[in-house]
């Protein structure tokens, strides 16, 4: 064997790691027995002997011992701001780089950890505070955040407080927000609240919490309120309120906003709360045969915001089977018959418009054919009527159109409908008049291991063209498709249940506006709008809610009972600030009993009694 060719010696290899956190446990050792300290840390009630080489870690202390800062030098620093128990947490994480956080004290380290840049200690803090988040302590977090500079656990904070507000405002630390926090919840149109007046409420809580130092500020925080957006009786009532009476500006505020809504005016420049209720349910009908003897039919509405029935006014005539559709304040009431047990003996012409904010009706020119059980939309002053059932054609659904014109009071025969479904919802958008046959395959039921492929289908009527075309849109396979207002909305099938605008004249879908609630506005199967009765004798009807706990893909439904029992009912969703809810005051109404009662996922097939 030639030299040098044996086996070589092992060469020792040390471990870094190991012997830098030796060393550290060393120093730790040496600071919790005071063992060759060299500077003392003051804290606002207490000393802590530590060791420059150690502390050097943190960017703030090397700056003190090797700069020209007025501690350079100094045995002795004092921490201002900080108590002991924090003090000890901060310079024990220097040592062993390791932080345990008290759950009661975390607010006060993180404070101190910001301060005195131990970046660690902070993120750590962040992360504890995010994952304790709650709606009762998320205003003091937003404070906390906003101190700290933490944009996240900011944004965070205060999605909660505007998500949840009416459990949030609870926190007895909304009442120590400054102007502008309180501004900035309150302005928010994601501002979740039952009615504008929680607002209003939430205001006064604040002001009134310290009054000397916070009239001033009075005027600017309630401009953050949407009191065109309050009924009549509400603005009455606050502006004999002390705190009002005490601030003249906001007596103004309040007293102008009463003007405008007896005006019959509608504030539609705000726009409502996304959250807020924006729909109300107005509900066309007379009682049950068992009770024929009524001599009118009611028109009544029901508002979700105070779970109430109201009474709108009356119809100009007894009828049942009618149609109705709105068109901005505007209610159109055509067709129907006088006679319940044989229809078609009784069947109508007659037409009539109902102005919600001038509280009237007016008699308009009769239709050319005389119809019941039909469907009618309008859009911008022309009111479309289609199918329905005839006396002189007492077992088909006719495929004949009419279309109204506001502005000449006529009435114009279109070309007959090639097809009009059984089952079929209309809606006039984009200056066109559209038929859908409704799709559910699944949305409110338990869904199939396979979903069928229905692929939207819809017919077009062109009044310019005066003709009727039939579209199938091979690309759009729905689960869902229904109308809602002028707007066609579908829910796409490899989707979760997330609804869609359809715009049928390009034949493409867009995300709704996040100010359109999505909420309480789908419709689809045979049900014609937010809420529908069946077309017999029922006392209650249903509310679908595609939000759900998850945001979609859940959906509820619920059941509200009529003030009475009603004979093919006819119901309408309108949008309360288009139909100038605010501006009217109307009265409970009589012999109201019943409200919600009762919830459930899924669509139940069984009878509500």
């Amino acid at each position: 064997m030639a030299a040098g060719d044996g086996p070589k010696p092992n060469k020792a290899k040390s471990n870094k790691d190991d012997y830098a956190q030796t060393s550290l446990a060393t120093f730790h050792d040496f600071w919790q027995d005071a063992i060759l300290t060299d500077v003392n840390i003051c804290a606002d009630d207490g000393v802590l002997p530590c060791h420059r080489l150690v502390l050097a870690k943190n960017p703030v202390f090397r700056a003190m011992f090797l700069t020209e800062m007025s501690e350079f030098g100094k045995e002795e620093i004092r921490l201002s701001g900080v108590r002991i128990a924090e003090l000890r947490k901060l310079v024990g994480y220097l040592y062993t780089g390791r932080v345990e956080i008290d759950g009661e004290r975390v607010q006060e380290l993180l404070l101190a950890a910001n301060m005195w840049q131990f970046s660690g200690i902070q993120a750590a803090c962040e992360k504890y505070v995010d994952s304790h988040l709650d709606t009762c302590n998320c205003i003091g977090v937003m404070a906390l955040a906003k101190a700290v500079c933490c944009t996240a656990l900011l944004d965070r904070a205060r999605h909660m407080v505007i998500s949840q507000f009416s459990s949030a405002e609870e926190d007895p630390n909304f009442l120590e927000l400054g102007e502008n926090d309180v501004k900035e919840i309150l302005d928010s149109e994601e501002l979740v609240i039952k009615s504008e007046e929680d607002a209003l409420t939430a205001v006064l809580k604040w002001v009134s919490h310290n009054t000397q130092q916070r009239l001033h500020s009075f005027p600017e925080v309630l401009q953050c309120v949407r009191l065109t957006h309050l009924r009549l009786s509400t603005l009455r009532r606050f502006a004999n309120h002390p705190l009002v009476l005490e601030a003249n500006e906001c007596l103004e505020m309040i007293t102008n906003s009463q003007v405008y809504l007896k005006e019959r005016r509608c504030d539609q420049q705000r726009k409502s709360r996304r959250s807020a209720t924006h729909e109300i349910v107005l509900l066309f009908g007379q009682p049950d045969q068992e009770t024929q003897k009524a001599e009118s039919c009611e028109v009544l509405c029901y508002d979700e915001e105070d779970d109430s029935w109201r009474k709108v006014t009356q119809m100009p005539q007894k009828l049942s089977l009618m149609s109705v559709a709105v068109d901005g304040d505007t209610v159109y009431l055509t067709g129907g018959t006088t006679d319940v047990r044989n229809p078609k003996a009784g069947v109508q012409k007659c037409a009539y418009s109902y102005s919600f904010l001038q509280d009237t009706w007016r008699e308009l020119s009769d239709m050319h054919v005389a119809r019941y059980g039909h469907i009618s939309a309008a859009e911008k002053g022309r009111l479309y009527v289609i199918g329905g059932q005839q006396n002189d054609m007492p077992t088909a659904s006719t495929a004949s159109v009419e279309m109204y014109t506001e502005d000449t009071n006529t009435w114009t025969i279109c070309s007959p409908c090639p097809d009009v479904p059984t089952t079929v919802q209309a809606c006039v958008s984009h200056g066109n008049l559209y038929l859908l046959d409704p799709v559910d395959t699944g949305i409110f039921t338990e869904e199939t291991e396979e979903p069928n492929e229905n692929f939207l289908t819809f017919q077009s009527y062109n009044p310019t063209e005066d003709e009727w075309k039939t579209v199938k849109d091979t690309a759009m396979s729905v689960k869902a498709a229904g109308v809602y207002g002028n707007q066609i909305l579908v829910v796409k099938t490899n989707t979760t249940g997330h609804m869609l605008s359809y715009n049928p004249v390009n034949q493409t879908t867009d995300k709704r506006p996040s100010h359109d609630r999505p909420p309480h506005v789908y419709t689809t199967g045979v049900y014609g709008g937010l809420f529908q009765c069946c077309d017999e004798p029922h006392d209650y009807l249903y509310r679908y809610d595609d939000s759900g706990p998850t945001g979609g893909g859940l959906f509820q439904e619920s059941v509200t009972y009529l003030p009475f029992t009603a004979w093919n009912p006819v119901t309408v969703t309108v949008d309360k600030l288009s139909f100038g809810w605010f501006c009217r005051d109307l009265d409970i109404f009589g012999g109201q009993e019943r409200s919600n009662v009762s919830t459930k996922e899924g669509k139940s097939e069984e009878t509500v009694q």
